[in-house]
């Protein structure tokens, strides 16, 4: 008996060493379908493709996974489905971060953040985890970061038209179109005023009746060209400002928010209705534009740079300078639009190296003009440039279209240098040193211009319609 136990203890053993030996590499099936449970689902091979398939293999089945982590991690349709959702702060969310956190890692179709009045600055905006075009609304009201510049024109609807004026009497400041007023009855909150002296203030609103503001102190004094007052709207991230990097390529849409600076390395941003208190850089590719109503940008010593194929568009918008050294500056092959802006105080509009600039009906007053450099090109129709110490200056091989173009109270109204061409039919220049001037192998066509001129040192340079003179230039104005 003892041996026959010995003997099956010897076979068992024997057994489960060639079993362990034989099986040790083998796992799974030989079958092409692989059942889960009774009655459950199946994991099936299609030619090196795995699919989950229904129990009689008729169809496809679900299958479910964790939020993926890494590259290679199956993704789940929340991830590639896009969606169209609204929610406010602070209602459904405390904060404006966590409103954007909770669309994390999805694929965002026109969605909305409602953002109640307040101010959120010490927040540090974060889009990196969204893909697709979202927007943060705050101020509603239809007048929310309009500006009126005493004796630019108003812009926006709703807003008067005409030329603005603005006046004070005691607390009272009472904003005028030539045209038509302004309503502002109702408005509430905080109001930006740049007085005669370029002093730049904020002021809390008592009362508004009809095109006049009553502060709830002495209002400044207004009415020189170049004062201004602004609605600002009651929404504030002023923090670090708005800023998109490389791993920000989204579409965020801003509608009446009062932020500092704005920094695009990459991406794209739309502005309405929005005041920015600090400088705008635009940078590899990125774009920003405003859509619809006016935008304001006002700033001590205001910095607009737009480059390496960039695109800047603030049509619509205005832009003052309080202190000085304040500019506009697009090169490198970018893209800038001032179509109907109005830009107060800026020394220094430059679109050069190979960039491009629409200023169609845009006025310019107090600042250093527009210079077009180095094979660049600008169309400025119907634009106006007054009491700067230059108008409309091409050089280095650069292009502009001005016709109809006025230049008044300027060292020069349209000058053309070194290779430059510019054409200005139908132009006005008024109590300039020089009206046309052409330099250095440059051409100016500037037909139907001379019953425009008008207290002019020097009406052109050279004097002569067609003539040759400043080593090769020639203008053409009969």
């Amino acid at each position: 008996m003892k041996k026959i136990k010995k003997i099956v203890l010897h076979i068992l053993s024997l057994f489960s060493y060639i079993s362990a030996s034989l099986f040790k590499n083998l796992f799974g099936t030989l079958s092409n379908t692989l059942q889960i449970g009774k009655n459950g689902p199946r994991l099936k091979n299609l030619s090196g493709i795995l699919q989950a398939r229904n129990q009689d293999d008729s169809d496809f089945t679900r299958i479910q996974a964790a939020t993926p982590q890494a590259d290679d991690d199956v993704t789940i349709r929340k991830y590639t489905h896009a969606i169209n959702k609204a929610v406010t702060v602070p209602g459904d969310y405390s904060t404006i971060q966590s409103a954007i956190d909770s669309f994390t890692n999805r694929i965002l179709d026109n969605c909305k953040i409602s953002i109640s009045s307040g101010d959120y600055s010490s927040e540090i905006l974060d889009f990196s985890k969204i893909k697709g075009s979202l927007t943060l609304e705050g101020d509603t009201r239809t007048l929310a970061g309009h500006t009126w510049i005493h004796g630019m024109t108003i812009r926006s609807t709703n807003a008067g038209s005409g030329t603005a004026s603005l006046a004070n009497s005691g607390n009272d400041i009472t904003i005028t179109g030539s045209t038509s007023n302004p309503d502002l009855t109702g408005y509430t909150g905080t109001v930006a005023i740049i007085d005669n002296n370029g002093t730049y203030a904020e002021y809390t609103i008592s009362s508004a009746s009809g095109n006049t503001l009553t502060l709830t102190t002495t209002a400044p004094t207004v009415g020189n060209n170049g004062s201004a007052i602004t609605i600002i709207p009651n929404v504030k991230i002023d923090g670090i400002g708005i800023h998109l990097n490389q791993n920000h390529a989204n579409n965020i849409y801003f509608l009446g928010i009062r932020a500092s600076n704005i920094i695009l390395d990459i991406g794209n941003i739309s502005l309405e209705n929005c005041y920015i208190t600090g400088n705008i850089s635009c940078d590899n590719g990125s774009t920003l534009k405003t859509e619809g109503s006016e935008n304001s940008i006002i700033k001590s010593t205001l910095s607009i740079i737009n480059k390496n194929s960039s695109i800047c568009n603030l049509n619509n918008s205005c832009c003052i300078g309080i202190s000085t050294n304040n500019k506009i500056d697009s090169k490198y092959n970018s893209n800038i639009s001032l179509e109907y802006a109005n830009i107060v105080n800026i020394q220094y509009i430059y679109i050069t190296k190979a960039s491009t600039g629409i200023l169609n009906y845009a006025e310019v007053i107090i600042g250093g003009g527009i210079e077009c450099l180095y094979c660049s090109r600008l169309i400025a129709e119907y634009a106006k440039v007054q009491d700067t110490k230059s108008g409309f200056i091409a050089s280095f091989g650069s292009k502009i279209k001005c016709e109809y173009a006025t230049a008044l109270n300027c060292d020069s109204g349209f000058t053309a240098n070194a290779g430059s061409v510019i054409t200005c039919r139908g132009a006005t220049a008024q109590n300039c040193e020089i009206g046309y001037h052409a330099n250095l192998q440059s051409y100016i066509y500037a037909a139907n211009t001379s019953s425009n001129n008008s207290g002019n040192t020097t009406d052109y340079s050279p004097a002569l319609s067609n003539t040759e003179g400043n080593v090769n230039s020639v203008i053409t104005y009969s």
